[in-house]
C-alpha cells in the first residue's frame, strides 16, 4: 500500500512539472503574446502565470525528493542495488535542476532587469559564470540520465 502511494504520489510530481511545463511554455504563453498586441502586458500577466507555476514547481521537487528517499531508505541494505543507485542518481539530478531553475536562473533574470534598468552595469563575466553553469547542470543531469537508463537496462546477473 505504501509503496503504491509512493509511486502514485511521484507520477502526480512528474506529469505536474513535465506536462505543466510543456503546457504553460508551448500553448499558454505563446497564446498570450498572440493574443494581446501590447506585449509588456502579455509578459506581465505570463510571468504572472509562470511565477505562481514556479511554486508548483518547487513543491513537486522536494515531495519528489522526499519520495526518493523514502523509497531507497525502505529497499534494505543489500536489497536491489542497481535500482537503489538508479534512484539516487535521480534524486541528484532533481538537485542539480532544482539549483538551476532556482537559482541560477533567477540569477540571470535580475541581471537582466538590473541592467535594462540601468540600476547596475553586471560584467560580462557574470552572465558568462551564470551561463556556463547552466550548461554544466545540463550536460550532467544528461549523464545522469544516461546512467540511469544504462544501470537499469543492464541484465541482472
Amino acid at each position: 500500500m505504501g509503496s503504491s502511494l509512493i509511486l502514485i504520489i511521484q507520477i502526480l510530481c512528474l506529469a505536474l512539472w513535465i506536462g505543466g511545463s510543456v503546457v504553460v511554455l508551448a500553448f499558454v504563453t505563446p497564446e498570450i503574446f498572440g493574443q494581446l498586441a501590447d506585449k509588456s502586458q502579455a509578459g506581465r500577466i505570463a510571468g504572472a502565470i509562470l511565477k505562481k507555476f514556479r511554486t508548483l514547481l518547487l513543491a513537486a521537487a522536494v515531495i519528489l525528493g522526499i519520495t526518493i528517499w523514502i523509497q531507497i531508505i525502505a529497499l534494505g541494505p543489500m536489497m536491489a542495488l542497481r535500482l537503489r543507485l538508479a534512484l539516487i542518481l535521480v534524486s541528484f539530478s532533481i538537485l542539480i535542476e532544482s539549483y538551476i531553475r532556482f537559482f541560477v536562473s533567477d540569477r540571470m533574470k535580475r541581471l537582466y532587469a538590473d541592467s535594462a534598468e540601468k540600476t547596475a552595469s553586471p560584467g560580462e563575466n557574470e552572465y558568462r559564470n551564470l551561463h556556463r553553469r547552466s550548461l554544466q547542470g545540463f550536460v550532467l543531469n544528461l549523464f545522469l540520465g544516461i546512467t540511469v537508463v544504462i544501470t537499469l537496462a543492464l541484465p541482472s546477473s
